[in-house]
């Protein structure tokens, strides 16, 4: 029997005198009864939410688990596990149990899902609940931005809000909107008649009190549920929170610091409620610049949260001991137990939001010690837990939830028990497996402390590192030899099992480091010429491209950093003399009207917020100093010299200015920025070795755009990845491409020749290319043919190397031999690869060496000396862009 009722309480079980999320087993004559405290509304079946109790629900889970010996380690038939038994022999059985900590949180944010019979939300909520996740919300997140307080009183009341440098507020559209003032009485009594009102149970409207971020906002009146939750409140400053630098604010932060300052504020309003005699707890987070517990006394009824890296920072052991010193600090401040924010996550500071894609950040062991030795200082935490798999985790959240319902869990066993379970006589290689991903995790991956010109400075490892070095060919060989010899030696579900872990944790780092060395072998040949000017050409630096000095400079495009379509084209061109480079941006821009601009103070260190052109240029090529020159949509300009240590960039502030012109003009549906960038400021320029990168960032007000971030580096990865930089150059060097219009910004007439079968001829695409603006398209949704080729002078016994960017979307084949396939012909026809392209490819640079026969070089009648793109009994479409084909030197 399960449940609150009749039975249970013929057995003495009374759930109103358990702990939240506690329950009891209890056997009786002929039943066993499971029941905990439980909401009398909600219904865990329906899979809504966690934050309600279901504590019986925990109580068959763990009755599952401790007599039957079933696991649940992820949603699935492989994450779960089973015995297969005849019968269960139970005793006499006396039991209740409740989580040693109160607060159990995880979120995985961005994760994608994996194949299973469960969808993503749904799998993700089971698994919450076999997790035994906390069920009641202590709100403590950035509270103070969601409460509408811009919107409510900046017209009537500036004097609330944080001023910037200049005097003046901060802009709507600013992330730090909103920031208070907090030395402000009035916005003080606000926050307090808030949290009074709240804790008394009055609508939100009662106060206006607004949803939502004032740069994000919610319609209507609302209470988020980071605000406050029945018995709490909360108050921390907004995620982007400014020091308000009125004099009277910059004064009290000269003499007591940014921790006093904030904390005074929190303390204050947690001890005007107390006063009410509101029976309530106010919840504050040791965060960013307000960490350190402050000197003043700390009401009791005040709660906090404290935010430290948590797991991640075990390998680094200064960091280590000072944010444990810092926890203990708070407890001993506060006289009890603080929670923690922690980030056992895979995001990457100055990279992607998600750096290592494809690696797993597997470290259980790593996981459970660090908050086992937290234990008796908390009464719980919330791992954010950031991956691009969810999958990746779910050994890390399994020993995590463990270990906070039992401080005193064994974590090598929890372990040790999971690799029998799930993987049989194949544990040891298994176990191998596992212990190879948490060591390269914890050791290499996480960084490391490089000593720099700036300092030391602790950072991840450059992708070079990671695929080199790393998780090199020779190391993910290893790894595929351990999952050989772990097939061989099991079958039937386990077999099952070791497959799954295979493909959902070898494979994705296989396919990462494959387009890794994709990629590499295309930016090795990735350059732009940058033509001196020649006699009489000179440059006037005003925004124009008037001048005959650009007429004849090469164009180069900007991509956009995510997908392929270009929503706005960016046309970059750049010149040279013996004193400057010269560089101009033309951005197309269909919405000059609603272009953002914001920042109008040169040197604003957020002016890359604003619609802009970017110049990074690394001028000795040692991959490690580099320049970063900004310039938005009006003129206003920005730089900085930069110093990379692995994936970290620090700004050397040590008053460099280049010396640098800047011209802008804003046109009907573009804007130009031209740049004079004097060589002479660019330490260690090399014109042999300069590598660079130009950028663009699409701002507009209110609008969301597809892009917002373009760049001309075919590794789209980020704009400060210097090692993704490619080559300027300054002599014209043939690379013998024997192909005409290779990059399809010409028509097709004189290069190219069309051939196809069915309706819909190829297509020039000026929305989807790599180089030239243009790439060819090939649509054959009919499954009928279609080609694009142009004829060679080919010699023969000769050695060719051919290559190409290719895109594929949804190509599958409709008859024999279908497919995507590149012919070479040497009066015989030679097609690559030979089983032809099928299925969607994002773009990709491929190549091939060929040899002609000894009849490569005649014209035969009825023969064909050519190059030949095309679709083939297929449907799908294929883009073709970047085509080069030339004679390889023999040796």
């Amino acid at each position: 029997m399960v449940g609150d009722n009749a039975c249970s309480r013929s057995l003495g079980i009374d759930v109103s005198k358990f702990d939240r999320d506690g329950f009891a087993v209890r056997s009786g004559k002929d039943m066993i009864v499971i029941a905990g405290r439980d909401a009398p509304k909600d219904d865990p079946a329906q899979m809504r939410g966690i934050y309600f109790e279901h504590a019986t629900l925990f109580g068959v889970y763990d009755f599952l688990e401790r007599f039957v010996g079933v696991r649940f380690y992820f949603p699935g038939r492989y994450g779960e596990v089973v015995p297969r038994t005849d019968k269960i022999v139970l005793g006499e059985i006396d039991i209740y149990d409740r989580p040693d900590h109160f607060q159990r949180r995880s979120q995985e944010f961005y994760n994608n899902w994996y194949d299973c019979e469960y969808t993503g939300r749904n799998g993700a909520m089971l698994q919450n609940y076999r997790r035994r996740a906390q069920t009641f919300y202590v709100p403590c997140c950035h509270s103070l931005e969601h409460s509408g307080y811009y919107r409510r009183f900046a017209q009537s009341h500036p004097e609330y809000f944080a001023k910037d440098p200049q005097g003046k507020l901060y802009a709507p559209s600013h992330y730090s909107v909103g920031s208070g003032c907090y030395l402000s009485e009035g916005f003080r009594n606000e926050i307090f008649l808030d949290g009074v009102s709240y804790l008394k149970g009055e609508p939100a409207s009662k106060r206006g009190v607004m949803g939502g971020t004032d740069r994000d906002p919610a319609k209507g009146f609302r209470r988020d549920s980071v605000v406050g939750q029945p018995g709490f409140f909360s108050v921390m400053p907004g995620d982007h929170h400014r020091r308000c630098l009125c004099s009277k604010c910059k004064a009290y932060m000269a003499r007591y610091g940014e921790s006093e300052y904030v904390w005074d504020m929190v303390a204050d309003i947690a001890l005007r409620i107390l006063k009410t005699g509101i029976r309530a707890k106010v919840t504050g987070m040791a965060y960013a610049r307000y960490k350190d517990p402050p000197k003043r006394e700390l009401p009791a009824n005040l709660e906090v949260m404290v935010a430290v890296t948590g797991p991640w920072a075990d390998s680094f052991p200064d960091q280590r001991k000072v944010l444990d010193e810092r926890i203990r600090a708070w407890t001993k401040k506060l006289g009890k137990k603080v929670w923690l924010w922690t980030y056992p996550h895979k995001r990457g500071k100055g990279s992607t939001p998600l750096c290592h894609i494809g690696i797993p950040q597997m470290a259980p062991r790593t996981i459970g010690n660090y908050y086992k030795r937290q234990a008796p200082y908390t009464f719980g935490s919330f791992a954010e837990a950031e991956s691009d798999r969810w999958i990746f985790n779910y050994l890390n959240m399994y020993v995590y939830f463990r270990q906070a319902w039992d401080n005193g869990a064994d974590i090598e066993a929890l372990i040790d028990e999971h690799h029998k379970l799930m993987f049989g006589e194949a544990a040891p290689e298994m176990d191998a497996f596992y212990r190879d991903l948490e060591t390269l995790w914890t050791t290499k991956l996480l960084g490391k402390v490089v000593e720099t010109p700036l300092g030391p400075v602790t950072t991840p490892p450059t992708i070079h590192e990671v695929w080199e070095k790393i998780y090199s060919p020779a190391k993910l060989r290893s790894l595929g030899e351990l999952f050989d010899r772990a097939e061989r030696k099991v079958s039937g579900e386990t077999l099952g099992r070791v497959k799954f872990i295979r493909k959902h944790f070898l494979d994705p780092l296989l396919d990462s480091s494959a387009k890794y060395f994709r990629e590499k072998n295309a930016l090795a040949d990735w350059s732009y010429f940058v033509k001196p000017l020649g006699p009489g050409e000179t440059i006037a630096v005003d925004g124009s491209l008037e001048d005959t000095a650009w007429k004849s400079a090469e164009k180069t495009f900007l991509l956009p950093m995510t997908g392929d379509v270009c929503e706005v084209k960016t046309i970059v061109r750049g010149r040279a003399d013996k004193e400057n480079l010269y560089f101009s941006f033309e951005c197309m821009e269909p919405r000059m009207d609603d272009i953002l601009a914001n920042r109008l103070t040169r040197g604003h260190k957020d002016l890359w917020m604003d619609s802009v052109a970017e110049i990074f240029l690394d001028p000795s090529g040692n991959g490690r100093d580099y320049y970063h020159f900004t310039v938005n949509s009006k003129g206003v300009f920005s730089e900085m010299k930069n110093i990379r240590a692995g994936r970290k960039t620090r700004h050397d502030a040590a008053g460099w200015a280049s010396g640098a012109k800047v011209g802008v003009k804003a046109l009907k549906d573009r804007f130009i920025v031209e740049v004079a960038i004097p060589q002479a400021s660019l330490k260690g320029f090399d014109p042999k070795k300069c590598r660079a990168n130009f950028c663009r960032h699409r701002a507009l007000k209110n609008t969301p755009v597809r892009s917002r971030f373009y760049v001309w580096s075919p590794n789209h990865i980020a704009f400060h990845e210097v090692e993704n930089y490619g080559r300027l150059t300054f002599k014209k060097v043939s690379d013998g491409n024997m192909i005409r219009n290779g990059d399809f910004t010409a028509p097709w007439r004189g290069s190219w020749v069309i051939d196809l079968r069915g309706p819909g001829a190829p297509e020039l695409d000026e929305n989807t290319f790599i180089t030239g603006g243009r790439s060819a398209k090939l649509d054959a949704e009919n499954g009928e043919f279609k080609w694009i080729f142009q004829h060679l002078p080919l010699k023969a016994d000769t050695t060719y190397a051919v290559s190409f960017h290719i895109k594929m979307e949804n190509v599958r084949a409709v008859g024999p031999g279908g497919g995507f396939q590149l012919l070479l012909g040497d009066n015989s026809n030679h097609f690559v690869p030979k089983a032809p392209y099928t299925g969607s490819m994002p773009w990709t640079r491929q190549g091939f060496f060929w040899t002609t026969g000894p009849e490569g070089g005649k014209v035969l009648k009825g023969r064909s000396r050519c190059i030949r793109f095309g679709l083939r009994n297929a449907k799908g479409v294929v883009w073709i862009d970047n085509v080069k084909f030339a004679e390889v030197p023999k040796k």
